[in-house]
C-alpha cells in the first residue's frame, strides 16, 4: 500500500481492506492478495512510462513507421 501510494495509484476497496486487516493483524496476507497488488502497481509504473514517450518507432513488413501515442492513453 506504501508503494502504491507514494505512486499515486489508487487500488481498490477489497485490495485496502485485505491489506489494511493484514498490517493490522487480523489475518495473514495471502500469495494471491500480494502477487495480484504486485502486478497491478508494477503494471500501472509501465503504463506511465509508455504515457511519457509519445513517439514509437517500429519496423514491420520491412518497412519503418512512427506511430504517436494519445498522451495518457
Amino acid at each position: 500500500m506504501r508503494e502504491a501510494k507514494r505512486e499515486r495509484i489508487n487500488l481498490g476497496w477489497s485490495t485496502k481492506k485485505s491489506l489494511c486487516k493484514v498490517a493490522r493483524g487480523e489475518r495473514p496476507l495471502s500469495y494471491s492478495v500480494w502477487a495480484r497488488t504486485g502486478a497491478y502497481v508494477a503494471r500501472k509504473q509501465v503504463e506511465r512510462e509508455l504515457a511519457q514517450r509519445p513517439l514509437q518507432f517500429q519496423i514491420r513488413a520491412g518497412r519503418p513507421q512512427l506511430l504517436w501515442r494519445k498522451p495518457g492513453g
